[in-house]
């Protein structure tokens, strides 16, 4: 694939994350003036409910789609009528529980937790979906779907603040957007691949989607978990302010995610061929270089968009957007890195890791009550974070040796990270003020940016970046 077709497949995704995460980011002054920092904190909790039971009840079908796909042409329809049949179990079993629970976590309304619970049951409808879209190299339509989704939730979002509904319309809001947006993908993809509802045709997905879709409880401990463990040892509001930090840092997330959109369909196919291995230390490299980017410009920029944007109430949030900017770049980090793990029939092996590390969060979270009067309880639970990541990298480069000995460019990426580490350090003595602190950080920022395209330009020119067609299609 020509790096021009590379740029049309990732151009799409980036222009739909930039409308889709542009949104959300302007909603978060529209968020702070209509919710007291407790209810901003509230609401927080329950995108957290949200990950932990999202994370599993996909039940990893997505990824077995991008497993079994390139074998077997007939997955996708499968896929399909498994996402249909796992939403109608997910929605009765959601609102039976809620219904029999005689009180609920962190205070949250019941009304909120049922029009949470109808969202989780289409994850699967959602995601298995879109996977098929990007397996077929369809960035356009993923693309409108991705901004059109946002849009619709923001402006359902809008009408629920002004309306006086707080956060359980805003909840009823993201489960209509999600009805939406489920029967629209259905009709794309049902129309092209059919659907399948023999159970036999389910069997190889959920035996390698399920361990991937446990372990995906460990990306809910690695990723919002520590919100539990804070709310009990921290104020309301010092929780609403991580909470914003974190929302600022995510930046670095979204940054790498058009990329992501774009390479993590092709990566398995690649890694499994000498000359693939090539191509993907290539397009990794290129990737680590942009989260490094990612990070700093979260550092750089983070503490001054809060300052411009939110209440005074909130600015004290500031000084978490750095160290939750690292945490996110170790996590997707992990995520380019795991290849290895994943070529295999089942999905035990990044299950294992991924719980490992999920492991060593929840021994650094439970230190919390105990070392919480001589550190700041965020620190201890960032820390435990950081090190979980670094012990996840280190774990999915170790298995991946043998399966898939990837060249990867470590020199120039830590020379990339040095130089990010040098300028941060340089710019933060200087303490600029004003007008001239946007100035210098985006003058220093493009500077990085252009030395990060040459390496990545530089490593493209000896190899080829990938290419893997879907289905029915040629290469």
């Amino acid at each position: 694939m020509s790096r021009g077709e590379v740029l049309r497949q990732i151009l799409p995704y980036g222009a739909a994350l930039a409308v889709s995460k542009g949104i959300a980011f302007l909603l978060l002054p529209i968020l702070t003036r209509h919710l007291t920092p407790e209810a901003f904190a509230r609401w927080d909790l329950l995108a957290t409910v949200a990950d932990m039971a999202g994370l599993a009840l996909g039940l990893g079908l997505a990824e077995a789609l991008y497993r079994f796909s390139p074998q077997k042409p007939e997955t996708p329809a499968a896929l399909l009528g498994l996402a249909i049949t796992a939403a109608a179990v997910w929605l009765l079993l959601g609102q039976g529980v809620i219904w029999l629970l005689p009180t609920l976590p962190f205070d949250l309304p019941r009304p909120a937790l049922q029009a949470l619970a109808g969202s989780l049951a289409l994850v699967a409808c959602i995601e298995v979906p879109l996977a098929a879209l990007k397996f077929q190299g369809r960035s356009g339509p993923v693309a409108l779907i991705i901004a059109g989704r946002a849009l619709l939730q923001a402006g359902l979002i809008l009408g629920a603040l002004y309306g006086g509904y707080g956060i359980v319309g805003m909840a009823v809001a993201t489960l209509i957007t999600d009805c939406v947006i489920a029967l629209i993908l259905l009709a794309m993809t049902v129309r092209h691949y059919g659907l399948n509802f023999t159970i036999t045709a389910w069997r190889p997905a959920l035996a390698y989607g399920t361990p991937v879709a446990a372990g995906g409880w460990a990306g809910f401990v690695l990723g919002s978990c520590d919100r539990w463990f804070l709310v009990g040892a921290i104020a309301a509001a010092s929780l609403a302010h991580y909470a914003l930090a974190a929302k600022i840092a995510l930046v670095v997330a979204l940054a790498a995610q058009p990329f992501g959109l774009w390479w993590y369909p092709r990566r398995i196919g690649l890694a499994q061929t000498a000359w693939g291995r090539d191509r993907s230390a290539a397009a990794v490299g290129a990737g680590l270089l942009l989260l490094i980017l990612a990070v700093a410009a979260a550092m750089l920029l983070g503490p001054l968009v809060i300052e411009a944007i939110t209440p005074p109430a909130f600015h004290a949030a500031a000084r978490w957007v750095g160290p939750l900017a690292l945490a996110f770049a170790l996590h997707e980090a992990a995520s380019l890195l795991n290849v290895g793990s994943y070529l295999g029939v089942t999905g035990g092996k990044p299950f294992l890791i991924n719980w490992l590390g999920a492991l060593v969060a929840l021994a650094g979270y439970s230190l919390i009550p105990f070392l919480g009067d001589r550190l700041a309880p965020e620190a201890i639970a960032i820390g435990a974070t950081l090190a979980a990541h670094g012990v996840r990298i280190g774990l999915f480069l170790w298995v991946g040796r043998t399966p898939a000995p990837i060249p990867y460019p470590w020199v120039g990426v830590a020379g990339f990270a040095a130089l990010a580490t040098l300028l941060l350090v340089l710019i933060d003595s200087l303490a600029f003020e004003g007008i001239a602190r946007w100035a210098v950080a985006a003058l220093s920022l493009s500077a990085l940016a252009g030395v990060g395209a040459l390496l990545a330009w530089g490593w493209s020119t000896t190899a080829t970046l990938p290419t893997v067609s879907a289905p029915g299609e040629s290469s």
